[in-house]
């Protein structure tokens, strides 16, 4: 089996997130309990969005936090939709994105979510086949998935170029399929939803995804180190990691809850948890 650790390249030159100015008094008296609060008191019900794959590590906090708070996560089937309910303040914070996707999502929505605290997790991008066993393997014109998404597609490009299966136009922070200049094979790039891609496999002959996603297809054949390219944890610490994000006016008051929800997320023990359960596709990042 041939792996090939990928060099980083210029990665992803995204800054952060801006802070902004804290809001002075408290919100609105009158909220439910499902709104975004302010200060230290906490809502009744303390609602986390997430995806599948993040469910059991909302639900671990939520264990480990029960005698202060009570914390359910919230499941959806798409970003967007997660995002838009936390601006809406129908959930509280959300649990799903790392901060490149963060901040193309916001400059594309002309919206202001923000972090909260560091890194929980990373994930690392991974490019996988069921048909081949090698990147020499990959024949002429083979039809290799990436995201449709602005961040995920061009960090999967750009493990692509490392990989030395294709050439970007150099000093483009968010390469797109037409800056491919260079395609020695006549690769057939195919843009996919990052939840169509795994459907989508059978018709590939491969796809970039993160580690997290390919573990959660339970394939014996797909996983980390079976894949035929993999990026280095300079590359995916670049990219940023997984991130508690939420509203300004919520990151800014730093309510209790939240710093104790992101406390419990750089725990040794939620680090030995993510270990037991995804077999090293979740690195967490403890303090």
């Amino acid at each position: 089996m041939q792996h090939r650790y990928l060099t980083r390249r210029s990665f992803l030159s995204i800054s952060a997130v801006a802070a902004m100015t804290a809001l002075s008094g408290g919100l609105l008296a009158g909220c439910s309990s499902t709104t975004a609060s302010s200060g230290d008191a906490a809502p009744d019900t303390i609602v986390i969005a997430c995806l599948a794959r993040e469910e059991p590590d909302v639900r671990f906090i939520a264990e480990k936090l029960a005698d202060k708070y009570t914390i359910e996560p919230k499941v959806f089937g798409d970003n967007n939709a997660i995002n838009e309910a936390t601006l809406d303040g129908s959930v509280q914070a959300n649990y799903f994105q790392n901060v490149p996707y963060l901040t193309a999502w916001n400059q594309s929505k002309g919206t202001n979510l923000q972090t909260y605290g560091d890194a929980v997790f990373y994930t690392i991008d991974i490019l996988v086949s069921k048909k081949h066993k090698t990147l020499d393997d990959l024949p002429e014109g083979a039809k290799i998935l990436v995201a449709n998404d602005n961040a995920n597609r061009a960090r999967e490009l750009k493990l692509l170029e490392n990989a030395g299966l294709l050439k970007l136009t150099e000093g483009v922070d968010l390469p797109t399929t037409f800056d491919i200049v260079e395609n020695p094979k006549n690769l057939e790039i195919v843009e996919v939803d990052p939840r169509s891609r795994v459907g989508a496999l059978p018709d590939a002959d491969a796809m970039v995804a993160p580690s997290i996603t390919v573990y959660q297809m339970n394939d014996p054949d797909l996983s980390v180190e079976t894949a035929l390219a993999k990026e280095e944890p300079e590359a995916y610490e670049a990219a940023g990691g997984t991130i508690l994000v939420v509203t300004p006016e919520v990151g800014n008051a730093a309510p209790q809850w939240l710093q104790d929800v992101d406390n419990a997320f750089h725990t040794q023990e939620f680090s030995d948890f993510l270990q037991e359960t995804y077999k090293g596709a979740k690195a967490a990042k403890t303090r």
